[in-house]
């Protein structure tokens, strides 16, 4: 998904498109929410990439949201999101970098404590045999 730059007072243009990993275009339906606005729409998806005019939107930060539901049950469903703003500098995405979901610091220290003393068992075992 991909939201081009958007110009306070025209309507925003959402493009979509589905791949497969099998080669395949995916057939089923894509839902379009655009969360500052409370606008969503429902389209029918059948290969082609989707080329979405939108509403008018305000200046700011805005978020647009898809959900692509297959038909048939030979693909999973995929959802997307991606962070854009209108107007002014400070209208883009607020974050850095992205939340991928990455390991807490405590969690990773927690798991080479463990490495290292699951090493030291084995070395001590060494020892005795």
């Amino acid at each position: 998904m991909s939201v081009p730059t958007a110009v306070v007072g025209k309507r925003v243009v959402v493009r979509v498109s589905v791949e497969a990993s099998d080669g395949q275009d995916p057939r089923g339906t894509v839902r379009l929410t655009l969360s500052s606005e409370r606008w969503a729409r429902t389209f029918r998806y059948d290969g082609t990439p989707l080329r979405i005019v939108g509403p008018r939107l305000a200046p700011g930060k805005h978020v647009a949201r898809v959900h692509f539901v297959p038909k048939g049950d030979r693909y999973a469903g995929c959802r997307d999101q991606a962070p854009f703003g209108i107007g002014g500098d400070d209208a883009g995405p607020s974050e850095d970098l992205p939340n991928t979901g990455g390991p807490h610091l405590l969690v990773l220290l927690s798991g080479l404590g463990l490495v290292a003393a699951g090493g030291g068992l084995v070395e001590v075992g060494r020892r005795r045999a």
